[in-house]
């Protein structure tokens, strides 16, 4: 007869990083998916019998604080996540200080007025034209890569 045993995960490399993944999931514009996302993180971290101040500071808080880690790494600038949807998109205009007044105007009526209808196709060329001469460049492409 084969042990029926139950295997539980290490909260290795590996783990941490689907961990981190599904974390990003919880910034998602859908509640349900957001809430889902933090409900499966939750799951795998204690199916690995960790706590959120074990994933978040890397010990227990009965741990010697005294430790430090060996290399100290330098913290990567945060992205500034895609806009999905055209919400987010004239949400951005509205607060950008590169947007000219009639821009910001232009955004903020489509926010107040949408009511879940489809876009006019001059809507969405002027949406888009504003967006393509706001949104933040990309840095660090090589020439000829996609």
């Amino acid at each position: 007869m084969m042990n029926a045993r139950a295997q539980v995960p290490t909260f290795d490399a590996a783990t941490r990083v689907k961990l981190a993944k599904i974390c990003g999931m919880m910034g998602s514009a859908h509640d349900g998916e957001a809430l889902s996302a933090a409900r499966k993180a939750h799951a795998l971290l204690t199916s690995c019998g960790k706590t959120w101040t074990d994933a978040v500071c890397g010990h227990s808080p009965a741990a010697s604080s005294s430790a430090t880690p060996k290399t100290a790494r330098k913290p990567r600038a945060a992205k500034t996540p895609e806009p999905r949807t055209c919400v987010d998109i004239c949400e951005i205009i509205v607060k950008s200080p590169a947007a000219t007044e009639w821009e910001r105007g232009f955004a903020r009526d489509l926010l107040e007025n949408w009511r879940g209808r489809d876009l006019s196709r001059r809507q969405m060329a002027s949406l888009r034209e504003i967006w393509m001469k706001l949104k933040p460049k990309r840095r660090g492409r090589k020439a000829g890569r996609r």
